[in-house]
């Protein structure tokens, strides 16, 4: 007691030599520093932008960082998972049977595919324009990039594209909204269609409606649904072939919850929740890819997607040239859907300029105009120089 006293009335300094006293003192100045500077970066958004802009997903750099963080530590709950345990077809069948689906399922052969067909025809009109060091150039261009080149065959690209329309006409017929997100929309962009190396066709919901569209997309004749994961599901067609996957016929932490064999390929259809502003995938390893302002998406564009249209997010076409993609950019896949395994970067997958890539796959050239006094833009889907189909929408 008598020493606290001495050093209050003699100053606090006095009760330590005066070596540590200073060396104390300077570290808690240190530490002081650091922790505003540390502050600073995480809670001043244009600072956390410009030192985290390197890592940060772009679509993060407008939420603060205590909205980031509540993206991972609030739980969406619509419904109880129990309640999706079993699921039964009562009350569907009407419109279900509305439509022939054997009769959709007959068109597989004739969708159109990147096959062997489909190059030899390539190098045939290469040829047929007198470019014949570029049929060459198609060859190397298979040899130097065999990541841009397509990783399923054509039949299972038939099928990929038969399943989708699939998915298409269920969800449409019950009047669930969904559009084409990640890598899917880009290849609405740039190709109207899936892109050329890509290996599923990715979608997003509501996740109010995962019960729903579990219900409605298993009871499709001759297709099925993957719902171990409620937050995002698969949707494949019972003729494709069974995906490598562990053996198991339920989660151990739902056993009711049964799940059949993912065939391949198959739809990734991803669940989204909401709030004033924002939509972001109900999926934590999502959520720095999904996640867009609630005016950036909504209200919903139809654009063309393997010859039909589809719903894509209001600005898709900023967010496919620089805001979230850059078109001019190819990048290769970087999961193997077929086999369940992610790639390796520079070793599986890499990213190049699209132009030499321009004279084997379909592009969409643009430009913009004016029709009736309001601005519009012309679409030319392209191979090289080949014009495949036009279309012209108001900007």
């Amino acid at each position: 007691m008598p020493l606290i006293f001495i050093c209050c009335y003699k100053g606090f300094k006095s009760c330590f030599p005066s070596g540590r006293i200073h060396g104390t003192y300077l570290w808690n100045r240190y530490l002081v520093i650091g922790l505003i500077i540390s502050l600073t970066i995480l809670f001043v958004t244009p600072v956390r932008n410009l030192v985290t802009y390197p890592v940060l997903p772009a679509s993060w750099r407008e939420l603060s960082t205590l909205r980031i963080l509540g993206l991972f530590f609030v739980k969406e709950k619509f419904v109880s998972l129990e309640a999706g345990s079993f699921v039964t077809c009562t009350g569907l069948e009407d419109k279900l049977t509305s439509i022939a689906w054997s009769s959709v399922v007959d068109q597989l052969d004739t969708l159109p595919a990147y096959d062997d067909g489909y190059f030899q025809n390539v190098g045939a009109r290469l040829e047929s324009y007198a470019q014949l060091s570029l049929a060459d150039k198609l060859q190397d261009l298979k040899k130097r990039y065999p990541n841009f080149m397509p990783p399923i065959s054509g039949q299972e690209q038939r099928e990929l594209r038969l399943t989708f329309k699939v998915m298409s006409m269920a969800l449409d017929l019950f009047n669930i909204s969904y559009f084409l997100c990640e890598g899917s929309m880009l290849g609405a962009y740039r190709h109207h269609g899936f892109i050329p190396w890509d290996d599923d066709i990715d979608v997003c919901l509501n996740g109010s409606d995962w019960l729903r569209v579990k219900r409605i997309l298993h009871c499709v004749p001759g297709f099925d649904v993957d719902t171990s994961n409620y937050m995002m599901y698969k949707f494949f067609w019972e003729g494709s072939r069974v995906q490598f996957r562990e053996d198991r016929d339920a989660l151990p932490s739902h056993p009711s919850l049964t799940s059949p064999k993912v065939r391949v390929p198959y739809i990734d259809m991803f669940f989204f929740t909401e709030d004033s502003h924002y939509i972001w995938a109900m999926s934590a390893f999502k959520k720095h890819r999904i996640l867009y302002k609630k005016t950036t998406v909504f209200p919903l564009l139809w654009r063309p997607f393997e010859g039909s249209m589809a719903p894509v997010p209001r600005d898709y076409m900023r967010m496919c040239s620089g805001r979230q993609y850059d078109a001019s950019v190819c990048v290769s896949r970087d999961f193997d859907h077929m086999n369940k395994r992610p790639l390796m970067p520079f070793f599986d997958y890499r990213s190049i300029s699209c132009e030499p890539f321009e004279e084997i796959y379909p592009f969409v050239k643009r430009k913009y105009k004016q029709l009736n006094g309001r601005d519009s833009v012309l679409e030319t889907l392209q191979l090289s120089e080949a014009k495949i189909k036009e279309y012209e929408f108001f900007a």
